[in-house]
């Protein structure tokens, strides 16, 4: 796939994200994906569960690409996702509070789906919205 291919896959991944359609998994994500992150290793068969247990938490959750670019086979994006929390989360009640995620992801695309991720995510501000950890 060219550089500009790349790029329109993970765009239209992320958009499948915000409709949380989560039958997009197969069609984007190859099965032996591997997601590297801070928090854990995530595989696709993980996918749906940890997606619908976040969208339950915060169920109009909208990522924003802000910046993206690519070489080869690999595509970054730093994004923003907004959302309102409106079910319990990492074991804190609902807070009616609208919070910000930042993340940048770096995608490796092989075969037409998405092989590998690594994302840097701003865990602790937004533990820090939702009253979770104490801000400084």
């Amino acid at each position: 796939m060219s550089i500009e291919e790349n790029k329109d896959l993970v765009c239209r991944w992320i958009e499948e994200l915000n409709r949380q359609n989560w039958a997009a998994i197969n069609e984007f994500i190859a099965a032996n994906f591997i997601g590297h992150n801070p928090e854990r290793e995530t595989h696709r068969q993980d996918m749906e569960e940890s997606f619908t247990r976040f969208y339950k938490a915060f169920p109009d959750y909208l990522w924003t690409i802000d910046d993206m670019v690519a070489e080869g086979e690999k595509v970054a994006v730093r994004m923003t996702g907004v959302g309102t929390h409106k079910g319990e989360y990492a074991g804190a009640a609902p807070t009616e509070k609208q919070v910000k995620l930042a993340d940048i992801g770096i995608f490796r695309i092989a075969g037409g789906k998405i092989v590998e991720d690594w994302a840097q995510r701003d865990i602790l501000g937004f533990l820090q919205q939702l009253g979770i950890l104490p801000s400084q």
